[in-house]
């Protein structure tokens, strides 16, 4: 899933710098206007466009939120005991006739696909990758920082970031 949603993430956000970046050349954007997005086109047109690197923190930074989300899951003792009792009454489910179809149609795939017992072993691997995002997230920001220096700043101080802000 990590995966998937850097890769989404930094296919957009890549899509969005290079409109910019097109639009200032060819002198369409869109710098008229009152709403956000033309104070950005504005800092764009003053500063230039942030450059790749941004997009790759900014992939870096949803994975991020991803994997925070996921990581106190494995270890909720009250969800966990839900989802185990929920495979054993598919077990007993197999034995009996009865036709209690939402346990056949949810508990199985549950119980059989993911390994409720190896709870800690995903947390510690939602840890470790948090970890690796962090610091990709981080030296990406200094790259885009580098090669993008004035835009990186001018768009950072105008969501409240001044440089001091430690």
């Amino acid at each position: 899933a990590n995966i998937a949603v850097f890769a989404y993430t930094v296919y957009v956000w890549d899509m969005i710098v290079a409109t910019m970046k097109k639009e200032l050349l060819n002198g369409t954007l869109d710098v008229f206007c009152k709403s956000t997005l033309c104070h950005t086109n504005r800092k764009v047109v003053r500063y230039g466009p942030i450059s790749f690197y941004g997009a790759l923190a900014k992939g870096c930074g949803v994975c991020l939120n991803l994997n925070g989300s996921l990581l106190l899951l494995p270890v909720i003792r009250h969800l966990l005991r839900q989802l185990n009792n929920a495979g054993e009454s598919f077990n007993a489910l197999q034995h009996s006739s009865s036709t209690d179809y939402f346990a056949k149609v949810f508990a199985h795939p549950l119980t059989r696909y993911v390994p409720l017992q190896k709870n800690i072993e995903f947390h510690k691997i939602c840890a470790m990758t948090i970890f690796l995002f962090s610091w990709l997230h981080m030296v990406f920001h200094y790259i885009n920082l580098i090669y993008a220096n004035n835009a990186t700043l001018r768009l950072f101080r105008m969501w409240g970031w001044d440089g001091t802000a430690y």
